[in-house]
């Protein structure tokens, strides 16, 4: 406890928005032996810490703020499971979030004390198993066992969420959609084009592609393959694949024990992966509905609400420990840039990895598939970029379908389906073509274009994939698009003696590209055993100017089936939560420095 002497001291223990409260100890030195539950995510096991924040509880004016402690949880590896240990109480604005390493070091005598803190946690390695795709998201998932979903309407506008299905079972509902399009074409002799592919009773008509413009496109009534996902046919929720992601749990907490018991050791649920509370005056019920809730119910989907409330977490997380100012902030945004416009720093470049386009013949494919990717925008895009379409083809009906149309200079029939829509976060508008030059089925997948597509950017959380790491809202959107879209390419490939297919994107687009190529490359074996025979396609991802989706290991891993194109210092591919975290201690260290100016 702090070395001064305080009265009726309490604790708040803090880690993104889990929040804590001891009890208000009569004693000074505090003697609290309570125990609280924390989740931890891999993301934040890499970047988060937790706060311990001593307060004084006073009567009639506002608690005094005495100091903090801080546990980093990235250094708690090659501790034991469960320790005890003494960590430093500092002012708030000495705390080691808060200011630079190189400051730390003189002042070391200036600490308020310590606490003694008991610590049970088990440090997460990179072997361990993988949480599933919606754990990621907050989600709380009812248990299945493998083979359990696999009968249900998983690919037909079902109750389960593809994101929440096994492995073994997200690879056979795909071999059953596609082995639905191979008896299709077995009987019809090619592949039906869904306009509209709703009944009036809500249920599917037919099988085959989707083809809806944003001008038809009416918000959650229709998603990829023709069902709806999640909407009644008259628009309103209904609880569909994404609307229950990131649903929060009942809130839970261990209770605090006597003075003369040691804290019991609680361990956390698998499924536990929403915030937990104690202590009532800090806490959050994740259960209550509230006034937002309702009223955003009204405007948006439930699970771009739930995925709001996901990147609320994380921005929280993100700027925990911050103490400075606006002024202060500003003042080492300034210095900063000042350091780097005029500093003279003599051998240093700026490495990359790859090589440099020399040539333009180097650029003849990959130039025609950025045609393709600067068409997934619409009519907008390639107006504003001077394509050839005017104000009067954006008037037009299926005006983003006309203009793909002119631009890539395609018939109707090989443009074999589309959804260009913005209503649905980890639903990505995209395209599917059959590029006849080259011979190949073509997915292009669009880009940053509206407010749910940057909250996709903003789901920016680590999770472990594959022997690495991968961005979770794109990983999301590529599970969708595997589990939408591909069957039908894979089927129509083969109608048609394709062995080439294309995955094409832009930045957001890109990534999410990437993402998909490697989930195809990785099962690519347990599709084959089903009958899918994926390996007996040329598969590659074409993709420009993409934001950082996975970890370096996996990028090289897969190099052989992934181009990736970045122009000179395009800032989007080097933005991630990594390289921002960086950019904030960075911040932190100008702001000191600054006012040593």
């Amino acid at each position: 406890m702090p070395s001064s002497p305080i009265s009726r001291p309490y604790v708040a223990i803090r880690l993104g928005d889990q929040v804590f409260q001891t009890s208000v100890a009569k004693a000074p030195s505090g003697s609290w032996n309570e125990g609280f539950e924390l989740v931890v995510s891999y993301h934040m096991q890499l970047f988060g810490t937790v706060h311990l924040d001593v307060y004084s509880s006073n009567t009639l004016l506002p608690d005094t703020h005495v100091g903090r402690a801080e546990i980093k949880i990235s250094l708690l590896e090659g501790f034991p499971e469960i320790f005890t240990s003494y960590y430093e109480i500092w002012d708030k604005k000495l705390a080691a979030s808060t200011v630079p390493d190189q400051r730390q070091r003189h002042i070391l005598s200036k600490n308020l004390g310590a606490l003694q803190v008991r610590v049970n946690y088990r440090y997460q390695r990179m072997e361990d198993p993988e949480p599933p795709i919606a754990k990621v998201h907050g989600a709380h998932i009812v248990g299945t066992t493998p083979g359990q979903l696999s009968n249900q309407k998983t690919m037909t506008g079902g109750d389960v969420n593809p994101a929440d299905m096994p492995i073994e079972d997200l690879v056979a509902g795909f071999a059953n959609e596609y082995n639905q399009y191979i008896e299709m074409v077995r009987r019809q002799g090619h592949m039906a084009i869904v306009r509209n592919s709703l009944a009036k009773d809500g249920t599917k008509s037919t099988v085959g592609f989707t083809k809806m413009d944003s001008d038809t496109y009416v918000a959650g009534t229709q998603g990829a393959g023709g069902e709806s996902p999640g909407t009644d046919m008259k628009g309103g929720a209904t609880g569909g694949w994404f609307s229950d992601w990131l649903a929060a749990p009942p809130n839970t907490a261990s209770e605090p024990t006597s003075d003369d018991s040691p804290a019991p050791t609680v361990p956390i649920p698998a499924e536990r992966q929403d915030s937990v509370a104690a202590g009532g005056a800090l806490g959050r019920n994740g259960n209550d509905k509230t006034l937002m809730q309702s009223l955003a119910s009204m405007f948006i989907s439930p699970s771009t609400f739930k995925a709001i409330k996901s990147l609320d977490r994380l921005v929280t997380a993100f700027n925990q420990g911050v103490e400075l100012s606006n002024a202060e902030l500003i003042g080492g945004l300034l210095t900063l840039y000042k350091f780097y416009n005029e500093a003279d720093i003599p051998g240093v470049t700026r490495p990359h990895k790859g090589t440099m386009v020399e040539s333009v013949q180097e650029l003849e494919v990959p130039g025609h598939y950025a045609r393709f990717a600067l068409a997934s925008y619409g009519w907008r895009a390639l107006y504003f970029f001077n394509r050839g379409i005017t104000l009067m083809d954006g008037a037009k009906v299926d005006s983003d379908v006309t203009s793909v149309l002119q631009y890539l200079n395609i018939t109707q029939e090989d443009l074999l389906g589309y959804e260009f829509r913005s209503s649905e976060v980890f639903c990505p508008s995209y395209f599917v073509a059959h590029d006849r030059p080259y011979n190949a089925v073509a997915l292009v997948v669009r880009g940053t274009m509206s407010a749910e597509d940057t909250v996709v950017d903003l789901s920016c959380e680590y999770s472990k994939w594959n022997g690495g790491l991968v961005h979770s809202g794109m990983r999301a959107s590529a599970h969708w698009l595997f589990v939408k879209v591909m069957p039908q390419i894979f089927a129509y490939a083969k109608s048609q003696n394709v062995k080439s297919i294309r995955i094409v994107g832009h930045s957001l687009g890109a990534s999410t590209a990437a993402i998909l190529v490697i989930m195809l490359r990785t099962l690519r074996e347990r599709l084959d055993g089903l009958g899918v025979d994926s390996s007996g396609y040329d598969i590659k991802a074409y993709c420009y100017g993409p934001a950082p989706c996975i970890s370096d290991n996996l990028a090289e891993r897969f190099r052989d089936c992934i181009e990736t194109y970045v122009n000179k210092d395009d800032v989007v591919p080097r933005l991630c939560y990594g390289s921002v975290s960086d950019f904030k201690r960075m911040s932190i260290s100008a702001s000191d420095e600054a006012d040593n100016l």
